[in-house]
């Protein structure tokens, strides 16, 4: 699967679980909200890594300026709760069913398949 993956993540040294992904994807790390929506287009992403460590309030307007980017298509998120972070934000929403939340410690096989959930196209129930 030739996947095009936006990381935003400020914790450099974290590398779990980001490092099990694929060779192949095309990995873009960002540090910052701000740097990543500047580059949000250019990247054209088909899947979201969103580190919890955000506050609130730049975690939800990034969310917002994701929405508003690809308003034809809905970009998958996983949002990784950095462990060694004192505190984390988790936002309340479902984004369409194509969201999910890992930590830092997350094995390879907890990540895999949580790729093949997210990305799976949406199957109305």
């Amino acid at each position: 699967m030739d996947l095009s993956i936006l990381i935003i993540e400020p914790n450099k040294k974290l590398i779990l679980p980001y490092n099990y992904l694929s060779h192949s994807y095309k990995v873009t790390r960002m540090t910052s909200i701000k740097l990543s929506l500047l580059k949000l287009n250019r990247v054209n992403p088909n899947l979201v890594f969103l580190s919890a460590s955000f506050s609130a309030s730049k975690s939800l307007n990034f969310l917002e300026s994701l929405k508003n980017s690809f308003k034809l298509k809905l970009i998958p998120l996983i949002i990784i709760v950095d462990l060694s972070h004192r505190l984390n934000f988790v936002p309340g929403t479902s984004w369409g069913g194509k969201i999910a939340v890992l930590d830092s410690f997350a094995c390879k096989k907890e990540l895999l398949s949580t790729l093949n959930r997210v990305l799976a196209p949406h199957r109305d129930l």
